[in-house]
């Protein structure tokens, strides 16, 4: 379904790979546009769920706020890899950049 969309095959994820969720998360990112008509044939094969009509509904209503969403969760998959590499009570991250750039008391807003 995927290829049919973009003309490519989307990477799978992979317990092996430990970046394959990245891929798939910049899959996505790159092809947004394609988003809306993967989530609609979801729904219409029966594969989707409640997730994916809600999503589609937040594209419908507001496409920036869920490519906004997809970004804000990649964000904070990052912020928890560089909380778990804690070396030390000096450090809790291995990322100080990161760390530096976005607050440990940043929070989404609801």
């Amino acid at each position: 379904m995927w290829k049919a969309l973009t003309g490519t095959a989307m990477v799978g994820v992979s317990n092996i790979r430990w970046w394959s969720r990245q891929e798939v998360e910049n899959e996505i990112a790159l092809n947004f546009d394609s988003v809306p008509v993967l989530l609609q044939q979801l729904l219409d094969e029966g594969v989707g769920d409640a997730t994916t009509r809600k999503m589609l509904d937040i594209y419908q209503a507001d496409p920036l706020r869920l490519e906004v969403s997809f970004a804000a969760g990649r964000v904070e998959s990052l912020r928890k890899y560089g909380r778990a590499l804690v070396d030390d009570i000096e450090n809790r991250g291995l990322l100080p950049n990161v760390d530096a750039v976005i607050p440990s008391s940043a929070a989404p807003r609801s």
